[in-house]
């Protein structure tokens, strides 16, 4: 073997401990960043929860709860006190979640009662409630109220009694406000049948989707006039809520036929009815009334 050869050869066996040591420190601070990311995690969501020394509330306990749970502390031996936290504040959220909805419910039930009002409790999970003539669906967890009429949501409130009545009110007083009397709105919406007919190249009395009757409607009800300075961009859309709530009028006031004209509405069933956004419930009472497919007048 030449000396060049020694040399290399040498090289090659003093090189080798190296890279396996090199390999070995690798793969330890893998190791050392996974664990040293779950402690970080851990940290930041213990820091989260008691922020000002003060228990997180809200979404922002739960957040910080669910990364806690995500985390490991096993490496600092401290896993089943982190797994302790977690239980904790497990049973900490279902005692507020109570005492949170009898709370809310005695006073909302005070406040009602004042106005006049009844309460209605119409399911428990989720709790949901109804005060004539909308639907309310409380979420203790988001702090939220939804508002709906005839099954189609209306707006949001935050999830204090007060609010929540006002929001109710505010949405019956805009309904009354935009709603027209039955006779108006029976015109109304027989233009609007007829556009879609004119669009389709239908015949009179052939059936259509009641919901197309959304886009025409929105169209008709803003004065001709104005259709050249708001243009299509400038419509408002024509809610769902508000047309299940003039048909509920015009069946009301006796209203579904008029000049020789009159209203037949095709019933949703079965399969019609997966797709929520192709139908339309007409409410009768609290929880009672019709999903309608079609319309047509004859």
């Amino acid at each position: 073997m030449t000396e060049k050869n020694q040399q290399l050869s040498t090289t090659e066996v003093s090189a080798e401990p190296g890279a396996a040591i090199l390999e070995q420190i690798e793969a330890l601070k893998g190791c050392v960043q996974a664990e040293l990311k779950d402690v970080l995690r851990a940290q930041k969501a213990l820091e989260a929860l008691s922020k000002g020394r003060r228990l997180a509330s809200g979404e922002a306990l739960q957040k910080a709860q669910r990364e806690l749970g995500r985390a490991s502390l096993a490496v600092l031996g401290a896993d089943a006190e982190r797994e302790a936290i977690v239980l904790a504040i497990d049973g900490h959220v279902e005692r507020q979640k109570k005492a949170l909805r009898m709370q809310f419910l005695a006073e909302l039930q005070t406040l009602a009662t004042a106005d006049g009002l009844e309460v209605v409790r119409l399911a428990e999970s989720p709790p949901t409630l109804y005060l004539h003539p909308l639907t309310i669906e409380l979420d203790f967890e988001r702090e939220t109220a939804a508002l709906s009429y005839s099954r189609e949501p209306v707006e949001e409130a935050a999830l204090r009694p007060g609010v929540v009545l006002k929001c109710r009110q505010q949405i019956v007083d805009r309904m009354r406000d935009e709603a027209k009397d039955s006779q108006a709105f029976f015109d109304l919406l027989k233009r609007a049948y007829q556009t879609v007919l004119i669009a389709r190249g239908e015949q009179a009395g052939a059936r259509v989707d009641l919901v197309d009757l959304l886009v025409p409607l929105a169209l008709l009800r803003v004065d001709h006039a104005q259709w050249r300075k708001s243009g299509v961009d400038g419509l408002k859309s024509y809610p769902r809520h508000m047309l299940s709530y003039q048909l509920n009028r015009l069946r009301r006031d006796g209203l579904l036929e008029r000049n020789g004209s009159r209203i037949d509405l095709g019933t949703a069933t079965g399969g019609s009815t997966k797709n929520k956004r192709d139908v339309l419930f007409v409410a009768t009472a609290q929880t009672e009334g019709q999903y309608y497919l079609s319309i047509r007048f004859s």
